[in-house]
């Protein structure tokens, strides 16, 4: 659904592209929390299914610098998501767990 950024400022989450519109931080908070510390159910090394791609998030430190990037895809069939860094390891999501990924996900509006 395209493009956002989000930001953190101290406890609230702004999405610059949008006029700085305050997006709800526990949406914010859950997609950070999935991508980082969440564990995967199984691992697989194989080649990244690029045609099963959803998302792409980048995750910057404060210092504005590239900390890492994670692809997500999602299994049509099972519907659940899995995360992959750059090395080739599908990180099998637990099932139910939910990714808000598209701008309209986090409140904002979609006709932009």
């Amino acid at each position: 659904d395209g493009e956002f950024t989000l930001t953190r400022d101290m406890e609230d989450w702004i999405a610059p592209d949008w006029d700085d519109h305050t997006v709800p931080a526990d949406a914010a908070n859950q997609l950070l929390e999935t991508l980082t510390e969440r564990a995967a159910e199984r691992l697989g090394i194989q080649q990244y299914p690029h045609e099963m791609e959803v998302a792409t998030v980048t995750l910057y430190g404060f210092g504005g610098t590239p900390r890492d990037t994670v692809r997500i895809v999602r299994d049509p069939d099972s519907g659940r998501y899995f995360v992959e860094n750059g090395d080739n390891v599908l990180r099998q999501m637990p099932a139910g767990v939910p990714l808000r990924l598209t701008p309209r996900e986090f409140g904002l509006a979609a006709d932009r």
